[in-house]
């Protein structure tokens, strides 16, 4: 995509005061511009004649980027002030078109330029960034970049990768930083804090870090959490009781279910314990503290002289009568409910699905 801005020229009309010398009455004065009047892209003069005198008034630079434009008015010479335009750029006392140039230094992004427009190359993450080109029309364009491996996006282009950490950052883990030929370990200022190196980039840096149970040897210590608990861990499928004692204190946390789909589950970990809140998979609902299929329950346990009703969950099935010599008993196998079918014994019959 090509970038063109527009600029507006901003001009500022200032009158002399001057005519020239002193002229004879009667004498005539003329004034002529070499450039054809207020055109402040071509370098000219004004040239006040009378007689034999002259004066000459020439257009010139004021800075980089404003001439100062000398015309006719009238018989009297004034000055204008012209700001050169965003792609212009005042040389030899007239604006000039200024070409697209790109350039790049060592250890520094790139940047492409055309009179006052100004581009830099950034990085948009360690990966990649946009880079800033001139198009064969002149205009500037952009294009994103990406960095191939080894190297990473540092100050607007990819730059080999010069800084390691051997421990990734871990706090429970004495490591260092090599950036260049400088090597930084993980280092204990105190019983308690500890000063963990790590790459910014390709640049070496470190966090301070307060540890819970002490910092020894460029790490932190991990907490002895007196921690243990019934289940396993963090098993969402099974209750348990987690106990935690801290001296002569000991507490006692139970998994529960915060509602039909939902377990709160605590577990031990190296620094104590923990507790989370957990949706049981498709299929399972919370019960007895766990994430399970639903109980079968059978009321009646296959008795066809007694109506019982089934259920598992929200399902439910109650013993019925097909005529009335038989039925259908339900019953758990495998804690799934199973329909049976019965006939009743001779001098009974079968009435509100059981035999009578």
């Amino acid at each position: 995509m090509s970038l063109k801005p527009y600029f507006l020229i901003l001009a500022m009309a200032m009158v002399l005061g001057c005519t020239g010398p002193a002229t004879p009455a009667g004498e005539a004065v003329a004034c002529n511009d070499t450039d054809g009047g207020i055109n402040g892209n071509v370098q000219g003069k004004v040239i006040l004649t009378s007689g034999l005198q002259q004066k000459i008034f020439e257009d010139t630079c004021l800075n980089m980027t404003t001439v100062m434009e000398y015309y006719c008015d009238n018989g009297n010479v004034s000055g204008l002030e012209i700001g050169c335009g965003a792609e212009y750029a005042c040389e030899n006392a007239a604006c000039v078109r200024q070409p697209c140039v790109r350039s790049t230094q060592q250890n520094g992004p790139g940047i492409t330029s055309k009179g006052q427009i100004r581009f830099t190359d950034t990085c948009s993450g360690a990966s990649g960034g946009t880079e800033y080109y001139c198009e064969d029309d002149g205009g500037i364009a952009e294009r994103p970049f990406t960095c191939p491996g080894g190297t990473t996006c540092t100050d607007g282009k990819c730059m080999q990768v010069l800084c390691t950490d051997s421990d990734g950052r871990d706090s429970y883990t004495k490591g260092n930083v090599t950036a260049g030929a400088n090597v930084y370990e993980d280092t204990c200022t105190s019983l308690t804090v500890l000063k963990e190196y790590y790459c910014d980039g390709n640049l070496a840096t470190y966090e301070t870090i307060t540890c819970k149970a002490g910092c020894n040897a460029g790490k932190c210590a991990k907490t002895a959490s007196g921690c243990t608990e019934t289940d396993g861990g963090r098993d969402i499928y099974n209750g348990g009781s987690l106990t935690v004692k801290t001296g002569l204190i000991e507490a006692e946390y139970l998994d529960k279910c915060i509602d039909n789909d939902t377990v709160k589950e605590y577990y031990c970990t190296e620094e104590g314990y923990k507790d989370e809140i957990v949706d049981c998979p498709a299929g399972l609902r919370c019960v007895q503290a766990g994430c399970r299929e639903e109980l079968c329950v059978d009321t009646d346990e296959y008795n066809i002289n007694r109506k019982g009703v089934v259920t598992k969950g929200s399902e439910r099935a109650d013993d019925t009568c097909t005529d009335t010599t038989g039925g259908i008993e339900y019953v758990c196998e495998g804690n799934n409910i199973t329909a049976k079918a019965f006939k009743c014994p001779s001098g009974s019959h079968c009435a509100d699905g059981a035999c009578k």
